[in-house]
């Protein structure tokens, strides 16, 4: 694909590049480049075991401020040669910049606005129009599959909730940035999180509007979108109102093929 002439939005600094250790808890990395060690903040609170494995390639991205515990940020991890970023919250910045104007044309964003008791990602506004855009980044992708939550999330609950009760206040959106662009399908996750399969299939059921994309990133932090209408497979949902199935991952190497549940 030729990249040159396409929106890119800057989804991080890469400053240094280094290899993972270990993650002492959620919010720290433990990364070491040559003999020197760095305790990093890690911004993305999802498990993403299929990613943070000793050696893996990481980019950190230098704090600007000073009086910060970690001066460093896990800003990407390079996984089957693709540079997967990390700083979840930078997703909805991604959207604003590259898929809002485009799919809300003449609407004015607003960032980080209170609906109910949530603060969703974006409000945008038309005359007296209303509409409330909330944005999930996804890492987990396997296969072409991309799977959201990677970990529970009751925070995404109840922002979906919050979307679904919408009446004479506007209308809902929510888009899931998938941050690799091998991507070909979506899918709500039923084995992490059931719970959002389904508040995610009442939401729909309410009105609100579910769409997801994919993006790839370049070594220097420029991303741009891939896919700017990925499938939406909402089959958990089914799996997580009754409680039953399951997804396989199949990973295969030189000697044998093995199934593992996922």
């Amino acid at each position: 694909m030729d990249t040159l002439n396409l929106p890119q939005h800057k989804s991080f600094s890469a400053d240094v590049f280094a290899e993972f250790v270990k993650r002492p808890n959620r919010f720290v990395v433990l990364a070491q480049k040559d003999s020197e060690k760095y305790y990093v903040h890690c911004p993305n609170p999802g498990r993403m075991t299929e990613l943070l494995l000793p050696g893996r390639k990481l980019i950190l991205e230098k704090s600007s401020n000073p009086l910060r515990k970690t001066q460093w940020t896990l800003a990407a991890v390079i996984y089957q040669g693709n540079i997967i970023p990390l700083i979840s919250v930078r997703a909805n910045e991604l959207v604003g910049d590259l898929i809002l104007p485009e799919l809300f044309k003449g609407f004015k964003a607003y960032p980080e606005q209170t609906l109910g008791a949530s603060r969703l990602d974006w409000m945008l506004v038309k005359n007296s129009e209303k509409k409330w855009v909330e944005v999930k980044a996804c890492t987990l992708v396997e296969k072409g599959r991309a799977l959201f939550p990677d970990a529970p999330s009751l925070r995404a609950v109840k922002h979906l909730n919050e979307l679904a009760s919408l009446t004479n206040k506007g209308s809902g959106t929510v888009i899931f940035s998938v941050m690799n662009p091998t991507a070909q399908v979506f899918s709500p996750n039923p084995h992490t999180d059931p719970q959002l399969c389904i508040a995610l299939g009442s939401a729909i059921e309410a009105g609100v509007t579910v769409k997801a994309l994919s993006v790839e990133t370049e070594s220097n932090g420029l991303s741009h979108i891939v896919n700017k209408e990925l499938t939406v497979d909402m089959f958990s949902v089914e799996l997580s109102l009754n409680d039953s199935g399951v997804i396989l991952r199949v990973l295969e190497n030189k000697h044998k093929k093995n199934l593992f549940f996922v």
